[in-house]
């Protein structure tokens, strides 16, 4: 008889933690027991409320708000009592009816109202996902931030840093598009050079600077670097947080010298701006030993600076 009450809460618990996006991708954090004792916690807890529900709260509005026309349509029996009283009817089965059988018919019912509340708030929450897909992919992905962020430290990384170049290269665009219209609108005449406005509008469309960009400087275990951006960093999901490997859009390789320095090789004629699969490489997650931002500018500015100190120390020492 247990055993008509535990499994159900079990089904329950893994259909919640399965739905629901913030327990979806922290699956792979439980090991053993620890998942089945996550399940039996939401399972408990949904079985509890349906009870509370369905057996307690509905039939009792009858007998509290009698005047009140829409709660004299709810039956004064439980929902699981009915469900048990049509089993018992229906039912081709011959066996006594006892106390025991009862309360096995009770239980029997009370679990498939759970299973079909659980399954029918799962489908809903998926339909909603559909509708409405702009809320939950920001949902799931400030889950995902969080959650990676505690985790893996090099994927939170790479995100941060990719979600900050698709923000700049989407301003470009817009930029560029903008651009475009104002020099369609000299062609036409509309505007000219002359007029005052013209520098205003030059100055509103101004387009970022590329080498002001924050791109992800990736070392891997042999001593080469990639700078780049990342295109491809797979959501966690039941197997793993960390993943296997990541889409990536080299712009400059190289290795770093004995001294940890920078040294750069190659040099790729890719357009970041353009979502092209066939020019990301694949890069293995195990392979890789630091992620951080890299900025051309602040590089060579740094760079710079450090030639020029050693420079001066070098003057200083001579004279």
């Amino acid at each position: 008889m247990i055993g008509l009450l535990v499994v159900p809460i079990l089904i329950c618990g893994y259909i919640t933690i399965t739905t629901l996006p913030k327990e979806r991708i922290r699956i792979s954090l439980y090991q053993g027991w620890s998942l089945y004792l996550r399940a039996a916690t939401y399972g408990t807890l949904i079985v509890a409320t349906v009870f509370f529900i369905f057996c307690i709260t509905l039939p009792s509005l009858p007998l509290k708000y009698p005047e009140i026309e829409i709660f004299r349509k709810i039956p004064s029996q439980s929902a699981v009592n009915l469900l048990a009283s049509y089993i018992l009817k229906n039912s081709n089965l011959t066996f006594n009816i006892d106390a025991k059988s009862i309360l096995t018919l009770q239980i029997i019912s009370l679990s498939t109202i759970s299973i079909c509340s659980t399954a029918f708030l799962s489908i809903t929450l998926k339909v909603l996902a559909l509708l409405f897909p702009r809320v939950y992919r920001k949902n799931q992905q400030t889950i995902v931030n969080k959650l990676v962020q505690q985790k893996s430290p090099i994927e939170y990384s790479l995100l941060i840093i990719a979600e900050k170049l698709s923000q700049d290269i989407l301003y470009n665009q817009r930029m560029s598009n903008l651009r475009n219209m104002v020099l369609a609108m000299i062609e036409k005449d509309i505007i000219k050079k002359s007029d005052p406005e013209f520098n205003d509008i030059l100055e509103e469309v101004e387009l970022r600077d590329p080498d002001k960009f924050s791109y992800a400087l990736i070392t891997l275990d042999n001593g080469k670097f990639y700078i780049g951006c990342p295109k491809i960093i797979p959501i966690p999901d039941e197997e793993s947080i960390s993943s296997n490997s990541i889409s990536f859009l080299p712009i400059i390789s190289g290795f770093r010298d004995e001294k940890q320095n920078l040294v750069f090789t190659t040099r790729y004629d890719f357009d970041i701006e353009l979502d092209r699969d066939i020019d990301c490489i694949s890069i293995p997650r195990s392979n890789i030993i630091s992620v951080s931002s890299f900025n051309f500018e602040t590089y060579y500015r740094l760079k710079n600076n450090s030639l020029h100190s050693k420079l001066t120390r070098q003057q200083s020492l001579t004279f």
